[in-house]
Protein backbone atom coordinates (compact mmCIF):
# COMPACT_ATOMS: atom_id res chain seq x y z
CA UNK A 1 0.00 0.00 0.00
CA UNK A 2 2.90 2.41 0.91
CA UNK A 3 4.23 2.14 -2.33
CA UNK A 4 0.70 2.38 -4.27
CA UNK A 5 0.59 5.48 -2.57
CA UNK A 6 4.20 6.95 -2.79
CA UNK A 7 4.42 6.78 -6.49
CA UNK A 8 1.41 8.98 -7.26
CA UNK A 9 3.45 11.99 -5.08
CA UNK A 10 4.80 15.04 -6.55
CA UNK A 11 6.53 17.83 -5.23
CA UNK A 12 3.62 20.80 -4.05
CA UNK A 13 4.50 24.45 -3.29
CA UNK A 14 7.61 26.42 -4.45
CA UNK A 15 7.57 29.20 -2.84
CA UNK A 16 5.05 31.43 -0.90
CA UNK A 17 4.31 34.85 -2.16
CA UNK A 18 3.26 38.05 -0.40
CA UNK A 19 -0.53 38.88 -0.01
CA UNK A 20 -1.97 41.26 -2.43
CA UNK A 21 -4.58 44.24 -0.90
CA UNK A 22 -8.57 43.18 -1.30
CA UNK A 23 -8.47 45.71 -4.06
CA UNK A 24 -5.96 43.83 -6.31
CA UNK A 25 -7.40 40.57 -5.57
CA UNK A 26 -11.00 41.67 -6.41
CA UNK A 27 -9.42 42.99 -9.56
CA UNK A 28 -8.55 39.23 -10.27
CA UNK A 29 -12.22 38.18 -10.27
CA UNK A 30 -12.88 35.42 -13.14
CA UNK A 31 -9.78 35.77 -14.46
CA UNK A 32 -6.24 33.48 -14.89
CA UNK A 33 -3.97 33.33 -11.32
CA UNK A 34 -1.03 34.35 -11.81
CA UNK A 35 0.61 33.27 -8.61
CA UNK A 36 -0.19 30.78 -5.64
CA UNK A 37 -1.15 33.17 -2.52
CA UNK A 38 -1.31 32.15 0.91
CA UNK A 39 -2.16 33.25 3.88
CA UNK A 40 -0.20 34.15 6.79
CA UNK A 41 -2.19 33.91 10.05
CA UNK A 42 -4.48 37.26 10.99
CA UNK A 43 -7.46 38.49 12.06
CA UNK A 44 -9.58 38.76 9.02
CA UNK A 45 -12.82 40.71 8.44
CA UNK A 46 -15.93 38.65 7.60
CA UNK A 47 -17.61 39.34 4.82
CA UNK A 48 -21.05 37.47 3.17
CA UNK A 49 -20.14 35.89 -0.77
CA UNK A 50 -23.17 36.21 -3.39
CA UNK A 51 -22.89 32.83 -4.86
CA UNK A 52 -23.11 34.90 -8.19
CA UNK A 53 -19.52 36.06 -8.12
CA UNK A 54 -16.61 33.77 -8.72
CA UNK A 55 -13.18 35.11 -6.96
CA UNK A 56 -9.87 33.66 -6.83
CA UNK A 57 -8.49 31.56 -3.96
CA UNK A 58 -6.25 34.42 -2.67
CA UNK A 59 -9.29 37.08 -2.39
CA UNK A 60 -12.01 34.04 -0.55
CA UNK A 61 -9.26 33.37 1.95
CA UNK A 62 -8.35 37.06 2.45
CA UNK A 63 -11.95 38.20 2.69
CA UNK A 64 -13.25 34.89 5.13
CA UNK A 65 -16.01 32.65 4.63
CA UNK A 66 -18.63 31.11 6.36
CA UNK A 67 -17.08 28.01 9.14
CA UNK A 68 -18.49 25.61 10.69
CA UNK A 69 -15.36 26.05 13.38
CA UNK A 70 -11.91 26.74 14.41
CA UNK A 71 -8.86 24.64 13.85
CA UNK A 72 -7.59 24.65 17.25
CA UNK A 73 -3.60 24.69 16.23
CA UNK A 74 -4.41 27.26 13.80
CA UNK A 75 -7.20 29.28 15.16
CA UNK A 76 -8.28 29.77 11.89
CA UNK A 77 -11.56 28.79 9.64
CA UNK A 78 -11.79 24.85 9.12
CA UNK A 79 -12.95 25.76 5.52
CA UNK A 80 -10.34 27.80 4.66
CA UNK A 81 -7.30 25.15 5.65
CA UNK A 82 -9.27 22.47 3.61
CA UNK A 83 -8.73 24.90 0.65
CA UNK A 84 -5.53 26.00 1.33
CA UNK A 85 -4.30 22.29 1.43
CA UNK A 86 -5.99 21.20 -1.43
CA UNK A 87 -4.83 24.11 -3.46
CA UNK A 88 -2.29 22.67 -6.40
CA UNK A 89 0.68 24.69 -7.05
CA UNK A 90 1.37 27.79 -9.84
CA UNK A 91 0.68 26.04 -13.32
CA UNK A 92 -1.13 23.45 -12.59
CA UNK A 93 -3.85 23.21 -15.31
CA UNK A 94 -4.91 19.19 -15.52
CA UNK A 95 -8.46 20.13 -14.96
CA UNK A 96 -9.31 23.26 -15.76
CA UNK A 97 -12.33 25.33 -15.04
CA UNK A 98 -14.34 27.83 -16.99
CA UNK A 99 -16.97 30.51 -17.67
CA UNK A 100 -19.36 30.57 -20.57
CA UNK A 101 -17.22 33.15 -21.44
CA UNK A 102 -13.90 31.40 -21.56
CA UNK A 103 -12.35 32.67 -18.40
CA UNK A 104 -10.50 30.06 -16.22
CA UNK A 105 -11.35 30.57 -12.53
CA UNK A 106 -10.39 28.67 -9.57
CA UNK A 107 -13.11 25.89 -8.84
CA UNK A 108 -11.22 25.33 -5.27
CA UNK A 109 -11.91 28.96 -4.39
CA UNK A 110 -15.81 28.73 -5.90
CA UNK A 111 -16.01 25.87 -3.49
CA UNK A 112 -14.63 28.20 -0.90
CA UNK A 113 -17.05 30.86 -1.48
CA UNK A 114 -20.47 29.43 -1.74
CA UNK A 115 -19.86 27.00 1.59
CA UNK A 116 -19.15 23.57 -0.09
CA UNK A 117 -16.49 22.79 2.15
CA UNK A 118 -18.66 23.75 5.05
CA UNK A 119 -21.43 21.17 3.72
CA UNK A 120 -18.78 18.85 3.33
CA UNK A 121 -16.98 18.79 6.54
CA UNK A 122 -17.29 15.91 9.05
CA UNK A 123 -15.69 17.18 12.17
CA UNK A 124 -13.57 15.17 13.59
CA UNK A 125 -11.38 16.97 16.76
CA UNK A 126 -8.76 14.16 17.62
CA UNK A 127 -5.57 15.51 18.94
CA UNK A 128 -2.64 12.70 19.77
CA UNK A 129 0.65 13.97 21.38
CA UNK A 130 3.97 12.79 20.27
CA UNK A 131 7.50 13.42 21.87
CA UNK A 132 8.41 15.26 18.06
CA UNK A 133 5.22 16.73 17.15
CA UNK A 134 1.25 17.22 17.97
CA UNK A 135 -0.66 15.32 15.39
CA UNK A 136 -4.32 17.14 15.69
CA UNK A 137 -7.16 15.70 13.30
CA UNK A 138 -9.86 19.19 13.05
CA UNK A 139 -12.25 16.89 10.70
CA UNK A 140 -12.70 15.55 6.96
CA UNK A 141 -14.25 16.37 3.41
CA UNK A 142 -16.49 13.73 2.72
CA UNK A 143 -19.41 13.82 0.26
CA UNK A 144 -20.86 10.18 0.99
CA UNK A 145 -18.99 7.93 -1.53
CA UNK A 146 -14.97 9.52 -1.07
CA UNK A 147 -13.66 11.33 2.49
CA UNK A 148 -10.32 13.26 2.46
CA UNK A 149 -9.19 13.12 6.20
CA UNK A 150 -7.14 16.26 7.24
CA UNK A 151 -4.30 16.66 9.42
CA UNK A 152 -1.86 19.08 11.35
CA UNK A 153 1.21 18.43 12.36
CA UNK A 154 2.72 20.73 14.81
CA UNK A 155 6.19 20.50 15.64
CA UNK A 156 8.20 20.32 18.97
CA UNK A 157 11.78 20.13 17.80
CA UNK A 158 13.50 21.33 15.14
CA UNK A 159 14.32 18.62 13.48
CA UNK A 160 16.79 17.64 10.49
CA UNK A 161 13.92 16.65 8.37
CA UNK A 162 11.99 19.70 8.20
CA UNK A 163 15.33 21.43 6.54
CA UNK A 164 14.62 20.14 3.67
CA UNK A 165 12.44 21.74 0.87
CA UNK A 166 9.54 20.72 -0.35
CA UNK A 167 8.83 18.00 2.38
CA UNK A 168 6.06 15.81 3.09
CA UNK A 169 4.85 13.96 5.55
CA UNK A 170 2.18 10.82 4.85
CA UNK A 171 0.14 8.88 7.39
CA UNK A 172 0.47 4.98 6.74
CA UNK A 173 -1.86 2.21 7.79
CA UNK A 174 -3.08 -1.34 7.04
CA UNK A 175 -6.25 0.23 5.37
CA UNK A 176 -9.26 0.32 7.34
CA UNK A 177 -10.47 -1.88 10.23
CA UNK A 178 -13.88 -2.35 8.52
CA UNK A 179 -15.19 -5.47 7.48
CA UNK A 180 -15.43 -4.49 4.62
CA UNK A 181 -13.09 -4.02 1.13
CA UNK A 182 -14.95 -1.64 -1.03
CA UNK A 183 -12.56 1.00 0.54
CA UNK A 184 -10.00 2.26 -1.68
CA UNK A 185 -7.24 4.47 -0.64
CA UNK A 186 -5.03 6.84 -3.02
CA UNK A 187 -7.01 8.26 -5.26
CA UNK A 188 -4.86 11.67 -4.59
CA UNK A 189 -1.19 13.50 -4.97
CA UNK A 190 -2.10 14.17 -1.11
CA UNK A 191 0.76 16.71 -0.35
CA UNK A 192 0.12 19.32 2.20
CA UNK A 193 1.76 22.66 2.80
CA UNK A 194 4.25 23.79 5.91
CA UNK A 195 3.80 27.13 7.86
CA UNK A 196 4.59 28.48 10.66
CA UNK A 197 2.37 29.21 13.58
CA UNK A 198 3.85 30.82 16.95
CA UNK A 199 7.33 29.92 16.34
CA UNK A 200 6.03 26.58 15.95
CA UNK A 201 6.59 24.52 12.20
CA UNK A 202 3.30 22.97 11.53
CA UNK A 203 2.65 20.66 8.53
CA UNK A 204 -1.04 20.43 7.32
CA UNK A 205 -2.30 17.74 4.88
CA UNK A 206 -4.67 14.39 4.11
CA UNK A 207 -5.39 11.13 3.27
CA UNK A 208 -7.94 10.16 1.22
CA UNK A 209 -10.46 7.18 0.52
CA UNK A 210 -13.33 6.52 -1.65
CA UNK A 211 -15.71 3.79 -1.25
CA UNK A 212 -17.07 5.43 1.77
CA UNK A 213 -20.47 3.99 1.20
CA UNK A 214 -19.83 0.65 1.77
CA UNK A 215 -19.05 1.94 5.56
CA UNK A 216 -21.97 1.53 7.12
CA UNK A 217 -22.29 4.14 9.94
CA UNK A 218 -19.00 5.03 10.30
CA UNK A 219 -15.26 4.96 8.84
CA UNK A 220 -12.60 3.06 11.59
CA UNK A 221 -8.79 3.70 10.35
CA UNK A 222 -6.10 2.87 12.62
CA UNK A 223 -2.46 4.86 11.11
CA UNK A 224 0.89 3.07 12.38
CA UNK A 225 2.95 5.35 10.98
CA UNK A 226 4.49 8.42 10.02
CA UNK A 227 7.06 9.22 7.11
CA UNK A 228 8.57 11.94 5.58
CA UNK A 229 8.67 12.25 1.70
CA UNK A 230 12.45 13.82 1.03
CA UNK A 231 15.65 13.37 2.07
CA UNK A 232 19.46 14.89 1.30
CA UNK A 233 22.71 13.44 1.77
CA UNK A 234 24.71 16.75 1.17
CA UNK A 235 22.70 18.70 3.87
CA UNK A 236 22.61 14.96 6.23
CA UNK A 237 18.81 15.16 6.30
CA UNK A 238 17.59 11.24 6.83
CA UNK A 239 14.48 10.16 6.20
CA UNK A 240 11.75 10.87 8.92
CA UNK A 241 10.17 7.68 10.13
CA UNK A 242 7.80 7.58 13.55
CA UNK A 243 5.42 4.91 15.07
CA UNK A 244 1.74 5.84 15.82
CA UNK A 245 -1.05 4.44 17.22
CA UNK A 246 -3.82 6.01 15.81
CA UNK A 247 -7.26 5.23 15.49
CA UNK A 248 -10.11 7.38 14.11
CA UNK A 249 -13.91 6.47 14.33
CA UNK A 250 -15.14 8.80 11.93
CA UNK A 251 -19.18 9.32 11.78
CA UNK A 252 -21.02 8.84 8.32
CA UNK A 253 -24.70 9.47 9.76
CA UNK A 254 -25.07 12.82 7.97
CA UNK A 255 -27.01 13.68 4.49
CA UNK A 256 -24.78 12.86 1.85
CA UNK A 257 -27.86 12.67 -0.78
CA UNK A 258 -27.49 16.16 -1.99
CA UNK A 259 -23.88 15.59 -2.89
CA UNK A 260 -24.76 12.26 -4.93
CA UNK A 261 -26.87 11.82 -7.66
CA UNK A 262 -26.93 8.95 -10.21
CA UNK A 263 -28.26 9.94 -13.57
CA UNK A 264 -30.06 6.75 -15.65
CA UNK A 265 -29.35 6.97 -19.76
CA UNK A 266 -32.23 7.09 -21.39
CA UNK A 267 -30.13 5.51 -24.84
CA UNK A 268 -27.08 4.05 -24.07
CA UNK A 269 -24.12 5.68 -25.91
CA UNK A 270 -21.59 3.10 -27.80
CA UNK A 271 -17.86 4.39 -27.19
CA UNK A 272 -14.94 2.66 -28.91
CA UNK A 273 -11.98 3.26 -26.99
CA UNK A 274 -9.78 1.60 -29.47
CA UNK A 275 -7.15 -0.03 -26.82
CA UNK A 276 -9.49 -0.30 -23.99
CA UNK A 277 -12.75 -2.32 -26.39
CA UNK A 278 -16.28 -0.95 -26.98
CA UNK A 279 -18.54 -0.06 -24.46
CA UNK A 280 -22.02 1.11 -24.33
CA UNK A 281 -21.98 3.92 -21.57
CA UNK A 282 -25.28 3.13 -19.06
CA UNK A 283 -24.92 5.31 -16.43
CA UNK A 284 -22.56 7.74 -14.15
CA UNK A 285 -22.41 8.46 -10.73
CA UNK A 286 -21.92 11.96 -9.73
CA UNK A 287 -20.48 13.39 -6.39
CA UNK A 288 -18.86 16.05 -5.17
CA UNK A 289 -15.31 15.03 -5.29
CA UNK A 290 -15.66 11.75 -7.62
CA UNK A 291 -17.27 11.30 -11.30
CA UNK A 292 -17.81 7.59 -11.80
CA UNK A 293 -18.81 5.71 -15.95
CA UNK A 294 -20.66 2.53 -15.58
CA UNK A 295 -20.04 0.57 -18.98
CA UNK A 296 -21.21 -2.66 -20.66
CA UNK A 297 -19.70 -4.54 -23.59
CA UNK A 298 -21.57 -7.26 -25.69
CA UNK A 299 -17.59 -8.15 -26.99
CA UNK A 300 -14.93 -9.80 -25.02
CA UNK A 301 -13.45 -7.68 -22.54
CA UNK A 302 -10.35 -5.39 -23.50
CA UNK A 303 -7.81 -8.03 -22.07
CA UNK A 304 -8.02 -11.37 -20.55
CA UNK A 305 -6.18 -10.29 -17.44
CA UNK A 306 -8.82 -7.41 -17.01
CA UNK A 307 -6.20 -4.89 -17.48
CA UNK A 308 -8.50 -1.99 -18.96
CA UNK A 309 -6.12 0.37 -19.31
CA UNK A 310 -3.58 -1.46 -21.11
CA UNK A 311 -0.36 0.88 -21.56
CA UNK A 312 -0.23 4.43 -21.58
CA UNK A 313 -3.01 6.88 -20.09
CA UNK A 314 -6.30 7.22 -21.74
CA UNK A 315 -6.58 10.66 -24.32
CA UNK A 316 -10.48 10.85 -24.04
CA UNK A 317 -12.07 13.96 -23.26
CA UNK A 318 -14.11 14.07 -19.96
CA UNK A 319 -15.72 16.85 -19.30
CA UNK A 320 -18.67 18.50 -16.72
CA UNK A 321 -20.85 21.44 -17.79
CA UNK A 322 -23.06 23.48 -15.32
CA UNK A 323 -26.21 24.74 -15.45
CA UNK A 324 -24.72 28.92 -15.98
CA UNK A 325 -22.53 27.36 -19.13
CA UNK A 326 -19.29 26.92 -17.14
CA UNK A 327 -17.16 24.34 -17.66
CA UNK A 328 -14.95 21.39 -16.13
CA UNK A 329 -12.17 20.38 -18.23
CA UNK A 330 -10.77 16.80 -16.43
CA UNK A 331 -8.67 15.38 -18.85
CA UNK A 332 -7.03 12.25 -19.21
CA UNK A 333 -5.30 11.77 -15.73
CA UNK A 334 -8.43 12.03 -13.89
CA UNK A 335 -9.45 8.70 -14.81
CA UNK A 336 -7.29 7.18 -11.74
CA UNK A 337 -9.18 3.95 -10.63
CA UNK A 338 -11.12 1.48 -12.81
CA UNK A 339 -12.64 -1.45 -12.29
CA UNK A 340 -14.51 -4.46 -14.55
CA UNK A 341 -16.65 -8.12 -13.80
CA UNK A 342 -15.39 -10.11 -16.93
CA UNK A 343 -19.45 -12.04 -16.18
CA UNK A 344 -21.50 -9.46 -16.31
CA UNK A 345 -19.17 -7.67 -19.22
CA UNK A 346 -19.71 -4.57 -16.93
CA UNK A 347 -16.48 -2.11 -16.01
CA UNK A 348 -16.74 1.27 -14.27
CA UNK A 349 -14.43 4.44 -14.65
CA UNK A 350 -13.64 6.64 -11.68
CA UNK A 351 -12.90 10.34 -12.21
CA UNK A 352 -11.30 11.91 -9.30
CA UNK A 353 -12.33 15.93 -8.84
CA UNK A 354 -9.02 18.02 -7.25
CA UNK A 355 -11.78 20.35 -5.77
CA UNK A 356 -15.48 19.75 -4.30
CA UNK A 357 -18.33 20.42 -7.22
CA UNK A 358 -21.69 21.61 -6.54
CA UNK A 359 -23.58 18.97 -7.89
CA UNK A 360 -26.92 20.60 -7.76
CA UNK A 361 -25.70 22.91 -10.29
CA UNK A 362 -24.28 20.07 -12.82
CA UNK A 363 -25.90 19.93 -16.27
CA UNK A 364 -24.58 16.88 -18.55
CA UNK A 365 -21.17 15.20 -18.30
CA UNK A 366 -18.88 13.52 -21.47
CA UNK A 367 -17.33 10.48 -21.36
CA UNK A 368 -15.35 10.37 -24.60
CA UNK A 369 -17.88 10.57 -27.22
CA UNK A 370 -20.91 10.28 -24.87
CA UNK A 371 -22.68 13.06 -23.38
CA UNK A 372 -25.17 12.43 -20.55
CA UNK A 373 -27.75 15.44 -19.25
CA UNK A 374 -29.39 15.62 -15.74
CA UNK A 375 -32.27 14.41 -16.69
CA UNK A 376 -30.88 11.29 -18.16
CA UNK A 377 -30.96 12.60 -22.13
CA UNK A 378 -27.93 11.14 -23.55
CA UNK A 379 -26.14 11.97 -26.81
CA UNK A 380 -23.04 10.78 -28.88
CA UNK A 381 -21.41 14.01 -29.92
CA UNK A 382 -17.99 13.77 -32.60
CA UNK A 383 -14.65 14.23 -30.19
CA UNK A 384 -11.30 14.83 -32.14
CA UNK A 385 -9.15 11.97 -33.58
CA UNK A 386 -7.20 11.46 -30.26
CA UNK A 387 -6.47 7.60 -30.44
CA UNK A 388 -3.52 8.39 -32.91
CA UNK A 389 -0.94 8.09 -29.75
CA UNK A 390 -1.61 4.66 -29.23
CA UNK A 391 -0.58 1.52 -32.00
CA UNK A 392 -3.32 -0.84 -32.85
CA UNK A 393 -2.81 -2.90 -30.02
CA UNK A 394 -3.23 0.09 -26.88
CA UNK A 395 0.35 0.68 -26.80
CA UNK A 396 1.57 5.09 -25.85
CA UNK A 397 3.60 5.35 -28.74
CA UNK A 398 3.60 9.65 -27.89
CA UNK A 399 3.31 11.91 -25.54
Amino acid sequence: MKKEYRAMYNAMYDKLAPLKSDEELLSSVLSSRKGNITMKHENKSRKLFSKAVVIPLAAALALGATAVGAVAVYNRNVAEEYANVLQKPDGFIEQEYKTADGEEVNLNAVALSNGLYDELNIEINRTFEYEDFTLEFPGAVCDGRDILIMYNMTFKKDLDCLRAEHQNFWLWGPNATNDDDGLHGGTRANNGIMSEVDGKKVYSGYVDYSGVENCGESLNLHFEEISSSTSNRVLGIKLYNVDIDVDLDIPLTGDFSKFNKTVEADTAQHVDLLGWGEWDVESVDISSLLITFNVKTDGDLPAPDGDIFKEGMMVFPINVTMKDGSTLELGSRAIYRYGDDSETKTAWFMAVLNYPLDVDNVQSVQFASAVIDIDGSATTIEIPEVYSKYDENGRLVER
